[in-house]
């Protein structure tokens, strides 16, 4: 009882509030009391996911940079490439990716 416990977040962004998990007894006669783990200043919530700009070939990612999970970015494309519509911009999505977001072309 009175055991205290780290958490965070899968993706291993801080939690959005402070907050702590304690182990407590509950229940209303002494008899049917029983430890429990008991948020102390609410349920924690984590950011949403985000995408870090990664290396692709032939686009300057650097403008899409921490995009939020579903979002799109325009990113140039480098000297000598195009995207797949022919265009000078590469369009980037932030998608879900195994245990996180990854940035995917999507043009």
């Amino acid at each position: 009882m009175g055991s205290f416990c780290d958490v965070k977040c899968d993706n291993g962004e801080d939690l959005l509030e402070e907050t702590e998990l304690t182990c407590q007894v509950s229940g209303s006669a002494a008899n049917e009391q029983a430890p429990a783990w008991v948020w102390t200043n609410g349920v924690p919530r984590c950011p949403e996911g985000r995408c870090s700009a990664r290396q692709i070939e032939g686009i300057d990612t650097t403008n899409c940079d921490r995009i939020p999970a579903g979002a799109q970015c325009e990113a140039p494309c480098n000297t000598g490439y195009v995207a797949t519509d022919g265009s000078e911009t590469a369009l980037l999505a932030c998608e879900p990716h195994m245990s996180g977001h990854l940035l995917q072309p999507v043009r």
